[in-house]
């Protein structure tokens, strides 16, 4: 993939279709086709509504000339084959898996922790390292604290790098989404400034396993009603084949908890049928239910009437 940055004094015109939803920018280095996904994209950082687009189309393809010129820095594109795939801000930096992987690698080597490391990468790159030299609780023997980190090479979203658990027994586990440090790579930074930036920001990460043991004991004693549990699991409104396995697995619990609750989700997030998008939902819905009031809260939102038929 490359990435190309489109500046003002290099755009010769302007094309927009309305029927098939796509703007063409000619330039002295060739043509580049805006459409799909990407579309709407473009729109938004041209600030053109829906409205807009509404009226004629040389006058719609005026203001989008008008709005480029006006963009110092340029327009910044993500070509692949020929074809546009991403829109993004010139002061988007995309940041390379490999420097991540070394920034985490060397910071937890320097520390001297051990780890178990897996990574998923595509367009987007997600990494965990298991802390095995640290039990959380000696009730939980087989569940070990996680780093992980989550970068989109997008520029929709910062880079995430947060803290969770991992579970032995099924070969699951969760990530603290909400909690998670985000970062956003500024414009030209150098890539060994870009390996600092991301080292400094697990170094405060690491600082939050405390917190993490706090959250797996509070709730492996936290014991829960199952018509609350059913309430939850109503208000979240997954599909029902990963409902019916959460429900499986917390029924077979006893007592139940909100440990219990939160395994037998991160354990849904494992199954080979959930799609990827979904798994990472799920292993952030496992974390988040850590904490009896975000529990409680959905549960209060389900309403006053309770079907007699929910039972786990």
């Amino acid at each position: 993939m490359d990435y190309i940055t489109i500046y003002p004094n290099e755009i010769k015109k302007v094309f927009y279709e309305r029927e098939g939803r796509r703007v063409i920018i000619q330039t002295y280095r060739g043509d580049f086709e805006i459409k799909r996904s990407c579309f709407s994209k473009f729109m938004k950082m041209m600030k053109i509504d829906k409205s807009m687009l509404k009226l004629p189309e040389p006058k719609v393809e005026a203001i989008i000339m008008s709005r480029l010129r006006k963009r110092k820095f340029g327009l910044k594109l993500a070509v692949e084959n020929g074809r546009v795939v991403g829109v993004f801000s010139s002061l988007f930096v995309p940041v390379a898996h490999g420097v991540i992987i070394k920034a985490v690698n060397d910071i937890l080597k320097e520390m001297e922790l051990n780890s178990t490391r897996r990574y998923w990468m595509n367009a987007e790159f997600y990494g965990r390292w298991i802390l095995d030299d640290f039990t959380i609780i000696d009730d939980l023997p087989n569940v070990r604290p996680m780093l992980w980190v989550y970068n989109k090479n997008d520029g929709s979203t910062a880079m995430r790098i947060g803290v969770g658990y991992h579970d032995y027994t099924c070969d699951n586990g969760a990530i603290g989404w909400r909690e998670a440090v985000k970062l956003r790579i500024i414009h030209k930074m150098r890539e060994d400034l870009v390996e600092s930036h991301i080292k400094n920001a697990i170094r405060i990460v690491l600082n939050k396993f405390e917190r993490l043991k706090e959250l797996i004991s509070d709730a492996y004693w936290k014991t829960v009603d199952y018509h609350d549990i059913s309430k939850f699991l109503r208000k979240i409104r997954l599909p029902a084949y990963i409902e019916s396995v959460i429900r499986l697995r917390i029924g077979m619990s006893s007592p139940k908890t909100l440990w219990n609750l939160s395994s037998a989700i991160s354990y849904a997030a494992n199954l080979d049928s959930v799609p990827p998008s979904r798994k990472l939902e799920l292993m952030k819905l496992a974390f988040d239910v850590l904490d009896s009031s975000f529990f409680e809260k959905k549960v209060s939102e389900y309403g006053e009437k309770d079907d007699d038929n929910d039972f786990i």
